[in-house]
Order: C-alpha cells, then structure tokens, then sequence
C-alpha cells in the first residue's frame, strides 16, 4: 500500500510539473508602440514597451514608419543592456537587435525611438509598425524574433501604434514642455524651473494641482503621477 501511495505521489508531482511548463511557455508578452502627437517642423518620441516579459534573451526586430512624413533622428535605450539600432530610411523601417547575456523578464520601456516631424507633412496619422527583422523574406509575423535562453521563440501580441500630426498640440496639464506627451522629460525640465535655471515651460500646463502657483507642491504630485500613484492632475 505504501509504494502504491508514492508512486501515485510521483505521478501526480510529475504531471504537476507538466502543467507548470505547458502554461508557462503560453505566456505571450505584449509589445506596444505608444501613440504620438506633435505638428510638422517638431520632434516626438515614440516609445515602444513590453508587458507580461516571460523571460526574453534576444530580440530582432524593425519598426516602420512613414519616411516621406518622419525623419528618424536617435533613440534612448530602455531597460536593456545592449542596442544595435540602424535606420533604413529609404525603407522607412528602424531595425533593432538586442542580445542579452541572460533572459531578462522586466517589463517596461524596449526603447524609444526619436524622429522629427518634416515640415512638408500633411495632418493626418500615420502608422508606427512592429515588424519581421526581415520582412522581404519573412513578411510582417514576428513568429522568429524574439527567443529564450533554451532556443524558443516567443511569439507576442503586438499593439502597433500612430503618429498624429496636428496643426497645434492642445494644452494639457502635466505637459510642461508641451511635446502632447506627460513624462519624466516634463519632471525634469520642471525640477530644473524649480531650481532656477534658464529654462522655458508653458506654465499653464506646469501647475498640476490647480492652485494658482508653480511651486514643490506641482513637483510632487507630477512625480507621484508619474510613478503611477492614485492621483489626479488638475
């Protein structure tokens, strides 16, 4: 009776584990391109971020854009260690390679891609689109662009996104350098007013709790919002 007891103990540890691995390597990360507003002649950012990261230990992929309305300019790297970043603008694709030393299951910003709005484009959106590293040959599917230390490839949901170009960005409190976008550049560029220095703001997008003023009280509370507390901005 008691070996039939262990044995049906194993049986049932093994196909625990099992499960464990089936449901695990059903984790689908989510890739998202943010949105983006600006007007022509300006620059915008446009950051593209992961969430639900099972564990990712190379990434090679491209991100197309419109090149007869964006001209790509730079990027700022995200979480990860190493970029490999190259703009193919006759294509109208920025291709991006990252190969880690281990996985890496962080969620947050990839990288943010910087491009300048060209004076000649006309206000409409336009799509900002995660591809196949080699779309010529492997057509848009990201079926083999991101894989795992054990060699398997991570398929993602993708949440492509649009730069909008607009005549004028609307006001919105946060904003403080009014790119149509509230973040840490705002906090930033709002500690350094703070303190004194030559810098220029819209100062009605700058008081964020409504009060009239420009003060520590507007530093604090953008900086709560922005590490995504339970707070409001007037």
């Amino acid at each position: 009776m008691k070996k039939i007891l262990t044995i049906i103990l194993c049986m049932i540890f093994i196909f625990t584990i099992v499960c464990f691995s089936a449901n695990a390597s059903q984790i689908q990360p989510t890739i998202t391109v943010k949105d983006a507003v600006g007007t022509s002649g300006k620059n915008i950012d446009v950051q593209i971020s992961i969430a639900d990261n099972p564990g990712i230990l190379a990434m090679a992929f491209c991100i197309g854009y419109d090149n007869t309305v964006l001209e790509y300019t730079g990027y700022t790297k995200g979480y990860l260690t190493n970029y490999n970043v190259m703009d193919h603008n006759d294509k109208g694709i920025v291709s991006f390679v990252s190969v880690e030393e281990k996985d890496i299951s962080l969620n947050g910003t990839i990288i943010t891609l910087e491009f300048k709005i060209k004076d000649t484009a006309l206000l409409d959106e336009y799509p900002i689109t995660i591809l196949n590293n080699n779309p010529d040959r492997y057509g848009a599917e990201l079926h083999n662009s991101f894989a795992d230390s054990n060699e398997q490839f991570i398929v993602p949901i993708v949440k492509n996104g649009v730069v909008t170009v607009v005549d004028k960005i609307p006001t919105m409190t946060g904003d403080v350098n009014d790119d149509g976008a509230i973040d840490n550049k705002d906090y930033a560029l709002l500690m350094q007013h703070l303190n004194g220095w030559s810098v220029q703001i819209v100062t009605e997008n700058a008081d964020v709790n409504g009060d009239g003023a420009i003060d520590n009280k507007d530093y604090a509370l953008l900086m709560q919002y922005l590490n995504g507390w339970d707070v409001e901005l007037k």
